[in-house]
């Protein structure tokens, strides 16, 4: 089989450059290793063996030169020497194909406009709705638009070259990233509407009322090898990369687990504890001390029931006797401390429903009663409402990270890193942040209260504020 070297320009070989030269030399060998393969049975080489082959000592290293998986670059030229009889790339005609600005501009158009889709209203049968939908990929976009379809089949480019021209011509297009959330019934949004209507009330008659609010809700921090931890961390920017971070000794097995109850407060009382009223750590919790039933302050728990789990857990999650016994140590510390009984903000649907704060029990204590209007029971799905925790969790957990990486990298216990993460939810939470979430809660409120686009500017911030009609505030009002 002979082969017949063919230059890509007019030049004849013998005026080529060095690296033209050497080109021609690899793709020749690649050619002569895919030949050597050749099946007369099947009519076909075999890429994988000519590989092999093209990187031998046989072809004086030429297989240095290529950068791409040395049996596609094989494939693809014994194709084109099958075909056209050289070595040479196809021919390719013409110039590239240039879009003009004024058709690129009207794609980005397109592309930024989105499209319109009709979608049903929950709780009202035979209701609906126009709602904005955005193009997530290019793909889609042509799919849905035909003009946009015109002009990519005008110029013949693949989607990634028109994008590629419309972002250049027009820097107003952009991509960013949208967060999932929950979407609100109709009822749902109706109901926050008119919890934030109350509570707005209820503060104009007792201002001191938001002082007196304790948040609670549970959380875990879970360190497995599965899952990415970050941590970020300051470094100069010429210097090696760091490694990456590995929190859990390989001498663990199991996941380590801290399943923890906390309670903030803005009240003054508190401000030297940073407003945390009670941190506890609750039923799951891996490789806890204590087999007995008892809390942080020596006290026991119940009789009946082993909440407290080690290595053979007993109980998954938070029981509402469990819950139960916890707000009542909370109105408890609150009362003592304060001289008041706590308006009670509780993100749990479940338990604040069966909850009865007009008789909170616990095992070998009184009962305490208090008004019933002292559970706030707020809205499902509104961790927005319930900022002055849901903050401090988002806040809490990059510390308990930050703490792991900077003691070796590695928690090797449970008893470990229960420490780390009571440390930082209690000791290592910022002064005045719960105070801070607290005083931003009356915008919070007049902006899901308020008609959707309704505009307003608010007298003490000076901001101008947009109602979301019950649906979540602008991001970074939360």
């Amino acid at each position: 089989m002979a082969l017949t070297r063919v230059a890509s320009t007019s030049k004849s070989a013998e005026t080529q450059g060095s690296s033209q030269r050497k080109d021609a030399e690899t793709r020749e060998w690649a050619v002569v290793c895919a030949a050597s393969t050749f099946d007369f049975g099947t009519g076909e080489i075999d890429p994988h063996k000519a590989a092999i082959l093209f990187r031998s000592r046989h072809g004086g290293g030429v297989h240095k030169r290529v950068k791409e998986r040395h049996s596609v670059f094989i494939e693809r030229h014994y194709k084109n020497f099958r075909e056209f009889g050289c070595i040479a790339d196809a021919h390719r005609s013409g110039r590239p194909v240039i879009i003009s600005e004024e058709d690129a501009l009207a794609a980005s158009k397109i592309l930024k406009a989105g499209h319109w889709v009709t979608e049903k209203i929950k709780g009202l049968p035979g209701a609906t709705y126009e709602e904005l939908i955005y193009f997530s990929t290019m793909d889609e976009a042509l799919l849905k638009s035909p003009q946009l379809q015109a002009i990519q089949q005008k110029y013949g480019v693949s989607p990634s070259k028109l994008l590629k021209r419309m972002h250049a011509v027009d820097p107003d297009l952009i991509r960013i990233t949208l967060r999932s959330h929950h979407k609100f019934s109709y009822a749902e949004l109706q109901d926050r509407i008119r919890w934030c209507l109350t509570m707005l009330a209820r503060v104009a008659a007792d201002p001191s009322m938001m002082y007196h609010i304790v948040f609670c809700d549970e959380s875990t921090f879970v360190l497995h090898g599965l899952s990415k931890h970050s941590v970020q961390v300051y470094c100069s920017a010429g210097a090696a990369r760091p490694s990456d971070v590995c929190f859990i000794s390989d001498k663990t097995i199991k996941p380590i687990k801290v399943h923890f109850f906390l309670a903030v407060t803005a009240h003054g009382q508190y401000e030297d504890a940073n407003g945390v009223v009670l941190y506890e750590e609750c039923s799951g919790t891996t490789d806890i001390d204590r087999r007995a039933n008892k809390l942080q302050d020596g006290s026991e728990m119940t009789g009946k029931q082993e909440y407290w789990t080690k290595e053979n857990e007993l109980a998954k999650s938070t029981t509402e006797e469990e819950m139960e016994a916890l707000l009542h140590i909370v109105c408890t510390k609150f009362q003592k401390k304060t001289g008041h009984w706590p308006y009670l903000s509780i993100d749990n649907a479940s338990i604040q429903a069966h909850i009865d704060v007009t008789c909170l029990k616990r095992e070998g204590q009184p009962n305490i009663s208090m008004p019933a209007h002292h559970n706030l029971k707020i809205p499902n799905y509104s961790p927005d409402i319930n900022r002055g925790i849901e903050h401090q969790f988002g806040g809490g957990k990059p510390r308990v990270r930050n703490e792991c990486y900077s003691l070796n990298h590695q928690v090797i216990t449970g008893a470990e890193l229960r420490k780390i993460v009571r440390r930082q939810f209690t000791t290592g939470v910022p002064k005045y942040s719960v105070a801070k979430d607290v005083a931003g809660l009356t915008l919070l409120w007049q902006i899901i209260s308020s008609p959707a686009g309704q505009q307003w500017t608010d007298q003490e911030s000076g901001r101008v504020c947009l109602g979301s009609g019950g649906n979540w505030g602008p991001r970074g009002s939360m």
